[in-house]
């Protein structure tokens, strides 16, 4: 990788990482809304099972393209 594709690939890296966070913000704002509107307490515990449930959907993905990677690889069509 040159420095050029490598700063490419660090400035994606980041939009990307900024937008994980801002999704994981995002559900908190809106299912906290949800909550208050119904009359419900919202708890650290909340906040902790928003973070679960956007980190096993983001693992999850990391782990499908591991495997579509190396089922690639396997297949020879990957060199």
């Amino acid at each position: 990788m040159d420095d050029e594709e490598l700063k490419l690939f660090e400035a994606t890296e980041e939009g990307v990482n900024d937008n994980y966070l801002n999704a994981k913000s995002l559900l908190k704002k809106y299912f906290k809304t949800q909550y208050e509107n119904d009359g419900m307490e919202w708890t650290e515990v909340n906040d902790q099972e928003i973070d679960f449930i956007v980190e096993a959907i983001k693992n999850k993905t990391v782990f499908q393209s591991i495997k579509t990677i190396r089922d690639t690889i396997r297949s020879g069509k990957l060199k």
